[in-house]
């Protein structure tokens, strides 16, 4: 059977199991709701009920609570553990809707409860209502996965796309770096009047190349984040404190740089946690290098780990602008820009700590931020305790 809806395109009809083991009761709802325009099914019993829905996938079922071989309730609780149907709504046909029948009826799964003897106007308003909120269901999921779905695809296409600008910028950032060297040593280019004006030139490519190339970096982490989030995480035990260590050493050319002094307490012992290697290094370098990013020359940044008995919590405390109140509500947001800029010119992307607390959450962690503006801020990751730690 085929409605029509409002522009006189032909839709199809809602379908409609009615169960119930009264015939009379199955003939009257069978001419109200096929008077309505509805598809009828019909059923004596519970078991023949689930017979019909399973064949049929109605839109709705009419369910009586009282009736011989399964009733009611046995019936909608099957329904509810077949994964075809369990999604259908179902309204129950009562003379004698006590509370706790109700509340029993409710907590199983039934949306809505019609009181004998029927009414055609309470079958008909209480059909329609959820008839519409079902199809308003169905339609949402439908919409979900193909956002879902669009979603993937911008992820995928947005991956691709940084991959394949790596690799020029680069190269470009690479042979600036090599042309600014040569030009700055060569003492017939120091000749030229046009000396400086082309250092300066070189500078800004040199500058430029540098974020283009920071910036495609966080978008693969970022792309690879995302995938990650949307498959299961593999963890396996995790020396957290021989990566801090690692990053920490690693990021010591660059403090010196900058004449940060890098106060590294972790004991020289193994810290164990639940984790995958490759989002733990990313947690832990994302926040040494915003640490050393945004704190000024002349100042320090302390690097700890401490363990108790079920966490682990990594910490790195600067000197910087720290955080100001505004800034606090954005912090861990995807491409937020912050009042506080990069003291040595390091390119910011808004993208770091987002990755963090990502990557921090996937893995059951815990990320945030203690800051007094002015004073600097210290940013937490507590990780789970692996149960084989020991003080070996």
């Amino acid at each position: 059977m085929h409605n029509y809806d409002g522009t006189g395109t032909a839709t199809i009809a809602p379908t409609i199991l009615a169960v119930d083991d009264g015939r009379d009761n199955r003939l009257l709802l069978d001419t109200i709701l096929t008077n309505a325009g509805y598809t009828v099914l019909l059923a004596a019993n519970g078991v023949e009920a689930l017979e019909v829905a399973e064949q049929n996938r109605p839109d709705l079922i009419l369910l009586d609570v009282k009736m011989p071989k399964m009733d009611g309730f046995e019936t909608i609780a099957t329904l509810q553990s077949m994964p075809s149907l369990a999604g259908t709504p179902v309204i129950f046909l009562s003379s004698r809707a006590s509370l706790p029948d109700r509340v029993k009826g409710l907590k199983l799964g039934a949306v809505d409860y019609i009181l004998k003897p029927i009414q055609m106007e309470d079958v008909l308003v209480r059909t329609g209502i959820h008839i519409k909120l079902r199809r308003l269901q169905l339609e949402s999921l439908e919409l979900n996965n193909e956002l879902r779905e669009l979603n993937r695809e911008k992820d995928e296409l947005l991956g691709i796309a940084a991959h394949d600008l790596k690799s020029p910028f680069s190269v470009i950032s690479g042979f600036t770096e090599l042309i600014m060297e040569r030009f700055e040593s060569d003492a017939f280019a120091k000749s030229d009047p046009a000396h400086d004006e082309i250092s300066g030139f070189l500078r800004v490519i040199a500058r430029t190349s540098m974020r283009s190339v920071e910036l495609i970096n966080s978008l693969l982490d970022l792309s690879e984040v995302e995938a990650r989030h949307h498959t299961d995480s593999r963890t396996t035990t995790v020396d957290l404190a021989a990566i801090v260590r690692d990053v920490a050493h690693a990021f010591q050319q660059h403090a010196l740089a900058k004449h940060i002094k890098v106060d590294i307490h972790v004991e020289d012992r193994k810290v164990l946690v639940n984790g995958d290697p490759q989002s733990l290094y990313q947690i832990i370098d994302n926040l040494v290098s915003n640490a050393i990013k945004y704190s000024p020359p002349c100042s320090s940044v302390s690097i700890a780990v401490n363990d108790s008995i079920d966490h682990v919590t990594f910490h790195v405390a600067d000197e910087g602008a720290g955080i100001t109140d505004g800034d606090r509500q954005h912090l861990f947001k995807k491409f937020a820009k912050l009042s506080a800029r990069p003291t040595g010119g390091e390119p910011s992307n808004g993208l770091g700590l987002f990755i963090v607390k990502k990557l921090a959450e996937g893995l059951g962690g815990k990320v945030w931020c203690d800051s007094v503006p002015g004073k600097g801020s210290t940013f937490f990751v507590r990780f789970i305790r692996n149960a084989e730690n020991s003080d070996v």
